[in-house]
């Protein structure tokens, strides 16, 4: 086929958008078994790598959207996760865990599964995925593929945790808890509007 010189041709691609958090076919794990992350619901009970813990916003819910995210391979799993997205991290130094963001995680570091045991990083690359999605647990934590993360990205996990520590509260307290409503409405990214001067107000930046 030659060149058409009367056709739509796109000289300038568009880039695919970064991903945010996880794709829609990422597994979670709940006490039925085992349930995609677009179909958990804010209530449900999923597995944080150490037990259950309630689901209780999202802060990012987008069916539709093709985004770039970092494809992990592991000894025995596999992850696409946003590149500042936060993991559990085998301390090379003893035998406690550290966090490290996807995008400063090397084949020289281990990830933490499900029972708590290393596996070594054996590729990385960036594969495209379908949908973003994070839901947020109430203890910060979530296990997705059998590979233990965060909730958070970009901002350090203990002062995310900590800048939510009243949303939280009021989520746990039923004479509160239809107060949210406004407060976790959504913009049109998909984040809700006051995570944005939460997570501003520590390190000046404007995106979980």
């Amino acid at each position: 086929m030659g060149y058409n010189p009367d056709a739509d041709y796109d000289l300038n691609p568009k880039p695919k958008p970064k991903g945010k958090c996880f794709p829609a076919n990422t597994q979670v794990y709940t006490k039925d078994g085992i349930k995609y992350i677009e179909d958990v619901q804010v209530g449900d009970l999923i597995h944080d790598g150490e037990g259950f813990s309630e689901v209780w916003v999202y802060a990012h819910y987008d069916i539709t959207t093709a985004v770039i995210y970092y494809h992990i391979q592991t000894e025995k799993n596999t992850i696409l996760i946003s590149e500042e997205h936060f993991l559990d991290v085998k301390d090379p130094n003893q035998a406690s865990t550290i966090s490290k963001m996807a995008n400063q995680v090397t084949t020289d570091d281990c990830l933490i599964n499900k029972i708590g045991m290393p596996e070594k990083i054996l590729k990385i690359e960036k594969k495209e995925g379908l949908g973003m999605f994070a839901p947020f647990t109430l203890s910060g934590k979530i296990l997705v593929n059998e590979i233990r993360a965060s909730c958070y990205a970009v901002v350090e996990p203990t002062l995310a945790h900590g800048a939510l520590e009243d949303l939280r509260a009021m989520y746990k307290d039923p004479a509160k808890k239809n107060k949210l409503g406004d407060l976790l409405k959504p913009d049109q990214m998909g984040i809700p509007q006051v995570f944005h001067e939460a997570f501003k107000s520590l390190l000046n930046v404007e995106t979980v």
